[in-house]
This record gives structure tokens, sequence and C-alpha cells, in this order.
């Protein structure tokens, strides 16, 4: 008989920013790659998978700012022996239960190891026992959006004209981010000079490279800082996606909702560049059918006005149009009657595509190609569902090849 996938809970009580578990010989949930080296005296790791009473974990993108949001995670589990009080002075963990202490959870299934998220716990909220009843703790966590956003940054050392990758780098240098726990790729577009604006959090000054880059910044499933190039996050757009379906062409799935309205809608854009002069660029028969959906964004830092028309015009010219969109699909992830449902609620994440297929009454069907731009695992002893929140990224382009972004008169060029 084919098993469920199972949740593996790991509190981390040690200090600093690093939230990956320690590299061990041997140890699956630490392997090349992801495990960061460290002392075996740095770390307590306490194994609570079997104390989960349930979990929920959320790792979002707005789609009305277009921007990614720091993930989060609710944990309620079970302590028999107040352990994680921070009040038990014999608990085996006193004095280590503290705020921003680190949680990582995984899911392990036919043999594999998938990473969900990797968290700091920023409250503990302890439920006392009475009448013999067992107690239990509430774990509020967020993810390092939260340590980049507490975190000022004023003059970025090596800060000159330079790629978005290396600004980013900078930047988190400045703010002692571990060098371990970063993924940042080169990027296409070079920086200016950063100003050396005080009082700056270190996440905003991630996230205006961010946005002059066309790119993307986040917390990935490990607990590193991630940062996706335009070119990149476009090649990952024309990968093969994986297909939903209700009429058995593809994965079952739970739930779909669709939106269709004028939410992601941009018919104009201008785009100014940090001692520029304003680009525009617009659709009139966008502008007709819909009015006016402006997007303004200011004090960028790529190089040249050119850049900055580019990007307007990509903007524009991803999002003028509006049609029925899949919003969110639902998935029962905790049933292993299909093995390849249950791998993809684990697996696919930020950037994947997937394709969802749904049959409608009289007969029509829907069906959408996009990519993932938000994951979420609701887990309990008797549920696992897994949904994916799908949208229209900024940066799309032409791909050669691909079948959905290399169709002559359908897809075009991007900068």
């Amino acid at each position: 008989m084919a098993l469920a996938p199972t949740l593996v809970a790991t509190i981390v009580l040690s200090n600093g920013a690093s939230f990956a578990p320690p590299f061990q010989i041997g140890n699956p949930l630490t392997p090349l790659g992801v495990g960061v080296l460290a002392d075996s005296a740095s770390f307590q790791s306490i194994d609570v998978s079997t104390k989960v009473m349930k979990a929920s974990i959320r790792r979002a993108y707005n789609r009305l700012s277009d921007s990614f949001q720091g993930g989060r995670a609710a944990i309620v589990i079970a302590d028999q022996n107040a352990d994680f009080s921070p009040t038990n002075t014999a608990s085996p963990y006193y004095p280590n239960v503290l705020p921003m202490r680190k949680i990582q959870l995984s899911a392990t299934y036919n043999g594999s190891i998938y990473y969900l998220g990797s968290f700091y716990i920023q409250a503990w909220k302890y439920t006392a026992p009475k009448d013999g009843q067992v107690g239990y703790v509430s774990l509020d966590c967020v993810d390092g959006f939260q340590l980049l956003n507490l975190t000022s940054v004023g003059t970025i050392a090596d800060s000159g004209v330079q790629l978005s990758g290396t600004r980013i780098n900078k930047i988190l240098d400045a703010a002692a981010f571990p060098a371990s726990m970063r993924n940042i790729d080169a990027g296409d577009s070079s920086m200016q000079a950063d100003p050396a604006t005080a009082n700056r959090s270190a996440l905003s000054t991630c996230q205006l490279i961010e946005q002059s880059e066309l790119g993307a910044f986040y917390f990935d499933q490990y607990g590193f800082a991630r940062f996706i190039s335009r070119s990149n996050s476009v090649k990952a757009q024309a990968a093969v996606a994986t297909k939903f379906a209700d009429d058995g062409s593809g994965i079952t799935y739970d739930q779909v909702t669709y939106d269709f309205s004028d939410t992601g809608l941009i018919n104009s854009a201008v785009i100014t560049r940090n001692g520029g002069t304003a680009q525009s660029d617009s659709d009139s028969t966008s502008i007709a059918n819909y009015f006016q959906h402006n997007r303004t964004r200011t004090g960028l830092m790529m190089t040249t006005d050119s850049e900055a028309l580019s990007m307007a015009s990509s903007i524009v010219a991803s999002r003028a149009d509006t049609a029925i969109r899949v919003e969110s699909v639902t998935i029962n992830t905790g049933d292993p009657s299909d093995p390849a449902r249950v791998v993809a609620g684990l697996e696919l994440d930020y950037f994947d595509p997937i394709t969802v297929q749904q049959t409608q009454a009289g007969g029509s069907s829907i069906s959408n190609t996009l990519v993932i731009q938000g994951v979420s695992y609701d887990i309990s002893p008797n549920k696992w569902t897994t949904t994916f929140i799908v949208a229209d990224p900024y940066a799309t382009g032409f791909v050669i090849g691909s079948a959905t972004m290399g169709v002559l008169g359908t897809s075009y060029l991007g900068y």
C-alpha cells in the first residue's frame, strides 16, 4: 500500500542568522549545497515531528504590488513535559527557548526529502495544561525577510556600477547575512553606484534592485536569500509545464479559483531611473477598453533611460490584456493514491510553470498555463493540502523552441 508523505519538523536552538541545519555526514536533511558548515557545539537540533498537531505554511506573492512577501508559518506542538515553556528551568532546552530561533519544515516521501520552508520562531505562545491535559505551544514563524527588514544599511561598500546580482550580494554583506545562505544570479542589468542613503532597510534596498532588474528576490524553501535574474525567470517559464486537469489528462485537483477582473492589468507604465527622465509606454486599445491602469516606478537604479523605456514597454506588453485566468489550484497532497500528485504537491515551487484545465458547464473548457508565484501547505494528522498561487510575471520574452513562449506573432522579445 502506498504511504502518504511524512512531515519533518526540526527546531534549531542556535544563535545567528544561519537557519539551514549544519552540515553533518550521513544526515539526509543536510545534503551538500543545503547544509552549512558549523561547529557541532554551535547548535541544538530537536526533531519535533511526532509532536506537531498542525502546521500552516505560506510563501506568497502580492499581485497588486507585484512583489514577493515574507513567508510565514503557524505550527502547533504538543508539549506534555513543558519542555518548550520558557519558564521551565528544568527543561533540557532552558534557557535557549527564545524568539528568533529556527525551525525547518520538510517532508519525506518514497525515500526522498522535499523542503517546505525554513523560518524563525518569532513568538512562542505556550498554553499551560490543567486537569491532566497536555499543554501545547503555538509557534508564529517568519522567514529571512523579517531579518532584512529590521536591518538598516547605509553606505554599501564596493558598490560602483555593477550587475544587479553583485549589488544584491553587497547589500547582504552590509546586512551581515551569511554568504553560505545565498543563491544569487549574476543579473542582466547594470546598476548605478549606490546612493548611500542612510537608514534604509536591507530588504527595501534589495527590493529596489529587484525592481530595477525586473527580476525576483525572495527567501526559498531552504531559507536561502534567492535572487533570480530577468533572463533566468523567462527561461524558467519556458520549461515543460506540469498539467492539472479534471478530465484525466493531468494530475487531479481538489479546487481551482479563477480571476476575471482588472487586477494586475497595466496598460500604461512610467519608469524613471535615479537621475534620469521619465520613460513611458502605453496600449491605446487596452485603455479604450478598460480605461487607464497605470504603473509608475521612480528612483530605479538601471544606468540608462533606454533601459527604463524597455522596462515600461515590457510591463505594458505583458499586462495590457485581461482574460479569465487561474488564480490558484489546490491539490490533496496527503492522498497517496496518485504518486505524481504527491510529488507535485511537495516539489513544485516558485517559477515552475503549470497548466490548469477545467471542464465548464455545457462542455466548454478553460486552460491556462502560468507560473507558480506562491505556495501554501495546510497539514494536520488527517489532512495535507497544497495550494499554488499563479500569476503572469512582468519578465516575459521570446524563447526559441518553447511551445508557450516561442510563438511567432504571439510571444514578444524581452530586453
